[in-house]
């Protein structure tokens, strides 16, 4: 049977091929068109895709959604539902590689690669802002459907030069890639875009800011100094206002997560009054809050509280969850210390309301969840968290911020003192191995 199944592959794809030109040979040269200028996308599109890119090059005068209808009915196309219930189509993948021969084929194929390319740039321009606000989860959910067809169109710019859009696609990318945890790939292509566009720009701008950040996260803080410290010397001389406080925001965090509170804080004070001058409410309410965290490192427990509500009301009362969910799970973090462990659970619940699927919200969550499992005597449960925050730095690459990391630590060499050393070390790597939904679920029911 192995080898007779080895010896056959070749029949069965012969026939499969067959069985797709023939379906193809049923379409109008209209629909025809249509089909190889789908196959340029990847994962499938949807209804407002496929129009914009059946019209590159030229129209070929066919209805879209009756095109697309036909395409269905000849199983060249299969329609599936999208974020918010939005239709969406796609094509099995050796019926895409016919289609993207056929594209090859007509001499069509720079056009519609390049018509893909900027309908993406397009998609993620118009996502970028709204990935602050309330309807967050759907935008982020929509980029996460779109990220292949993201990244063929990441490449597109690239093959063909054209650094100045390259470099817009990766800065409007940036907040997405963050937040997912995708710190390495994000950089690798911030700093290809960086390198093939030099000029000064606002997308330049937003390139090192993110930079500079995801290098903060993984601990090479050199790394991040360099690229924040151009981004705010870029931001001052280009008089952009909002953009400086955001680099000094950014510098202040890193700073602060390495355990350097008084340089942090007054960075971050200072980006919390520029953002004032700029009517940039999310990024002074994101300071407030750091200011909190560096307080809390100082050890001034009340002053910290005070910055983290504030930061947290602020961001409620503009519309902004992220920075009010970070406030939230410091808050937390605080209260877990001092015992409240009701008010360190809603805490980090408010956080995880963000999104408990992104990476970047799940590596933060799971070690706080931990130590308050170790807080509660729960040690063998902590033992199996702290395994799974483990798996999870490895998996985004990052490394432990001050002051959290000490009381991670100490709920660490909590639980292990209650199991002891060999029970302890077993409970941790069944937590290494925990699939992501079960993570999930642990954080969930905290």
């Amino acid at each position: 049977m192995l080898t007779g199944g080895a010896r056959d592959a070749p029949a069965r794809q012969r026939t499969m091929a067959a069985t797709i030109a023939w379906s193809h040979g049923l379409l109008s040269v209209e629909e025809q068109a249509l089909f190889r200028r789908l196959a340029a996308f990847v994962g499938g599109c949807t209804l407002a895709a496929a129009e914009f890119i059946a019209a590159a090059p030229g129209d070929p005068g066919l209805d879209v959604l009756e095109g697309v209808a036909s395409l269905a009915d000849k199983s060249l196309l299969r329609e599936e539902d999208g974020p918010g219930g939005e239709p969406r189509y796609r094509m099995l993948e050796t019926v895409r590689e016919y289609g993207l021969e056929r594209l090859a084929a007509s001499g069509e194929e720079d056009a519609v690669r390049a018509a893909h390319a900027a309908h993406c740039l397009a998609l993620a321009e118009r996502a970028a802002p709204l990935l602050w606000g309330t309807g967050a989860r759907v935008e982020f959910a929509r980029l996460e459907r779109e990220h292949a067809n993201l990244r063929a169109a990441l490449a597109w710019f690239d093959q063909a030069g054209d650094g100045e859009t390259l470099l817009r696609l990766a800065a409007a990318l940036s907040y997405f890639w963050s937040i997912t945890g995708l710190w390495a790939e994000c950089n690798a292509w911030l700093e290809r875009a960086l390198a093939a566009d030099p000029r000064p720009s606002l997308a330049r701008l937003e390139a090192l800011q993110f930079l500079g950040e995801n290098a903060g996260y993984q601990g090479d803080f050199s790394r991040a100094e360099a690229a924040l410290g151009e981004g705010l010397a870029l931001a001052r001389r280009l008089g952009a206002g909002a953009h400086v406080s955001k680099m000094l925001g950014a510098l202040g965090r890193q700073r602060v997560d390495r355990g350097a509170y008084a340089e942090g804080a007054a960075l971050l004070a200072e980006s919390a009054a520029e953002a004032r001058r700029a009517g940039d409410r999310y990024h002074e309410a994101l300071a407030l809050a750091h200011l909190g965290v560096a307080a809390w490192g100082r050890g001034d427990r009340d002053a910290a509280i005070a910055h983290l509500e504030a930061g947290r009301a602020l961001g409620r009362d503009a519309g902004h969850p992220f920075p009010a969910a970070i406030a939230a799970r410091d808050l937390g973090l605080i209260a877990a210390e001092g015992g409240d462990y009701a008010r360190a659970a809603a805490g980090y619940k408010e956080f995880a309301a963000l999104d408990p699927d992104a990476l970047a919200v799940l590596m933060r969550l799971v070690p706080d969840v931990a130590s308050l499992a170790a807080a509660l005597g729960e040690a063998e449960r902590a033992a199996r968290l702290f395994g799974a925050a483990a798996a999870l730095a490895e998996a985004t690459g990052s490394a432990p911020a001050w002051p959290e990391r000490g009381a991670h630590e100490r709920a660490t060499e909590r639980a292990r003192g209650a199991l002891g050393g060999e029970a302890f070390a077993a409970a941790f790597e069944a937590g290494r191995r925990l699939p992501r939904r079960r993570v999930r679920a642990e954080v969930e029911a905290v």
